[in-house]
């Protein structure tokens, strides 16, 4: 069983961009319980009270993304990948990774807010503070550092896989028919989430991507 508390490890997570004072703030991630069951994995960002997004997938769709990254970080070129959530949901929700122009990997999550309109945040693999590294005496680059967090977060992202598989708890239905798919929550306010059956359509690299992030 997975030590639950440390998931409390800052650093085992994607980041914001420093704010003026210095201060990040991570990508969610968390398995995505309702009333007991889960299903799904939720990947989510606050921008505010009741303005959050949110992104649920199901085990095989985590392990996709969680595999994207590790070909993100064997190729050092621009290019954007898509994976679409757009179950339960009026806007479907969209989870983002790959380099930017700089080559610096990232994750991303953009959607609609109802109510506050398309959000989009960026979270990059930041080393701990505190810290450098350095090569035959030689400060490594900025990028360097980036891509070694994300060799971490890779590594690490067997913790979260690991959870998944030990709190795994399909929903049950009865044999009328009763029961149906498309509810979770975004923490607790239960904005939608959820499972429809339909089938995913694969990730397509998408170039456009910087122009709405």
């Amino acid at each position: 069983m997975v030590n639950k508390n440390f998931f409390k490890e800052k650093y085992l997570y994607p980041q914001t961009e420093p704010d003026q004072q210095g201060r990040t703030r991570k990508l969610g991630i968390e398995l995505n319980e309702f009333n007991g069951d889960v299903e799904l994995m939720k990947f989510s960002y606050s921008f505010g009270k009741g303005e959050g997004l949110y992104f649920t997938a199901g085990y095989t769709v985590c392990v996709d993304i969680f595999e994207t990254l590790r070909t993100v970080m064997v190729k050092p070129e621009k290019i954007v990948y898509k994976w679409e959530d757009a179950k339960g949901k009026k806007s479907p929700v969209s989870l983002h990774v790959g380099r930017d122009e700089n080559l610096t990997p990232f994750m991303a999550i953009s959607g609609e807010i109802p109510g506050a309109g398309a959000r989009q945040k960026k979270f990059y693999f930041t080393y701990p503070k505190g810290y450098r590294v350095f090569r035959n005496g030689q400060q490594v680059s900025d990028l360097e550092l980036a891509e070694r967090t994300l060799r971490a977060f890779i590594k690490n992202a067997d913790i979260f896989l690991e959870d998944f598989r030990d709190n795994y708890k399909p929903r049950e239905f009865n044999n009328t028919g009763g029961g149906s798919y498309g509810r979770g929550g975004y923490n607790s306010n239960n904005n939608g989430g959820g499972y429809n059956q339909q089938a995913a359509k694969a990730p397509a690299p998408d170039s456009s991507f910087d122009d709405i992030i």
